[in-house]
């Protein structure tokens, strides 16, 4: 048998122990509860959560990512100066229209400033 510490205010698991000798003295808002020894193969305590009503623990479901999320976590990977740059690039070769626009002309008159 394993044991789980477990959280009281959240029901949270915070660590995992395979024996009785391993689990020390906590504070009140926190308690030990054996666990099957399969529950905790290959887990870390973070995957797991307390359930009162039966005394199980848990695996903790998580909704995998919508979307934007995705997009945000790729969007991370690309600056926002290496996009505006790929804009500019397909501006100026004519890929994107725009160039009779304000935003094309500044940046423009950057570029030439400072050439790459």
């Amino acid at each position: 048998m394993s044991f789980a510490l477990i959280n009281k205010n959240n029901n949270n698991v915070c660590q995992f122990v395979a024996t009785d000798d391993e689990c020390f003295e906590v504070h009140e808002d926190y308690f030990w509860t054996d666990i099957p020894d399969e529950t905790i193969d290959g887990m870390q305590p973070a995957d797991f959560s307390y359930e009162p009503s039966n005394g199980s623990v848990i695996p903790v479901e998580y909704t995998p990512p919508d979307y934007h999320m995705l997009r945000q976590i790729e969007y991370e990977e690309l600056t926002i100066e290496q996009q505006l740059n790929l804009l500019w690039k397909d501006m100026d070769a004519g890929l994107v229209p725009g160039k009779d626009g304000n935003w094309y002309k500044t940046i423009k008159a950057i570029k030439d400033a400072h050439t790459e």
